[in-house]
């Protein structure tokens, strides 16, 4: 099996690793995205379901805490929805949440020897924190960084961070 090290087409490219949390083993998702994994449903309910709706429904997936949801923030997520660019990047970003084979890349893990920060929100509702623990495990120089007070990964919110 080729290492990630010696791939030739990353030669140079990558030199660091920044991860938040992210899916990064077979997992059950919320049937939200799942949803959006089936062809025809997702063309129609894109279509049918008004993207501040489709918005309300995955934030109040991702936040613990659905007071920190406001029309503001909706509306910033909303927005693209309304294109049909925007539909077209939704449908196909939930298809790619869960790659086919990932049982086979998270074998690969492993071999990731570059520097890598691992970034967890300790509420996340969506990936748990044992996924983020597991890859601090597999991957040889990482650092896993604990977002405490966080229920999801938001640049507008202040946290504090510890070390793990």
């Amino acid at each position: 099996m080729l290492s990630l090290s010696d791939d030739e087409r990353l030669k140079g490219r990558i030199t660091k690793l920044v991860l938040l949390d992210t899916i990064a083993y077979p997992q059950d998702i919320p049937v939200f995205f799942r949803m959006l994994d089936m062809p025809l449903f997702s063309h129609v309910g894109v279509r049918m379901v008004p993207p501040a709706m489709q918005t309300r429904i995955a934030l109040r997936i991702a936040y613990l805490d659905n007071s920190k949801i406001d029309d503001e923030e909706v509306e910033t997520y909303a927005a693209p929805l309304r294109t049909a660019a925007g539909k077209h990047a939704i449908i196909h970003s939930a298809r790619q949440i869960m790659p086919e084979g990932l049982d086979e890349i998270s074998e690969r893990y492993k071999s990731i020897e570059m520097p890598t920060l691992i970034v967890w929100c300790d509420h996340d509702r969506i990936v748990p924190f044992d996924v983020g623990l597991k890859l601090r495990r597999t991957l040889p120089n990482s650092t896993l960084k604990l977002v405490e007070a966080a229920d999801t990964c938001r640049k507008r919110s202040s946290r504090r961070r510890r070390s793990i």
